[in-house]
């Protein structure tokens, strides 16, 4: 790598050293940097991953792509749209209880991915 790039704060606070390897093996034009840094990890919020199980698609049988057809048909079928005019093109409406009917609408629709 010839170049770095970081923050200001970065620059500032954490730059041990810098400096160029000049390598007699190196048959590129380019002269390779290397950077230490001091950084404290303690700063760093470190989360344990959690597993999210999912649909493995490709893995599904034609029988259960038809099943999951039918069951998101009937269930998207469930849904009433809201009392609103959903062709609406005014992105500056701000009627709270059109919002609100929309978001619910919205909401009710995105959770049946989850089931």
């Amino acid at each position: 790598m010839d170049h770095f790039i970081v923050s200001e704060q970065i620059f500032q606070e954490s730059i041990n050293t810098l400096f160029v390897i000049h390598d007699v093996d190196n048959l590129s034009d380019h002269e390779p940097l290397c950077l230490h840094l001091n950084v404290d990890v303690s700063r760093f919020n470190v989360q344990n991953r959690r597993f999210v199980p999912s649909i493995a698609w490709c893995k599904a049988k034609q029988d259960d792509l038809l099943a999951f057809s039918a069951c998101l048909r009937e269930t998207l079928n469930g849904i009433k749209p809201p009392d609103v005019d959903l062709s609406c093109k005014n992105v500056h409406f701000k009627d709270k209880s059109h919002l609100s009917a929309l978001k619910d609408y919205v909401d009710a629709i995105s959770i049946i991915y989850l089931f």
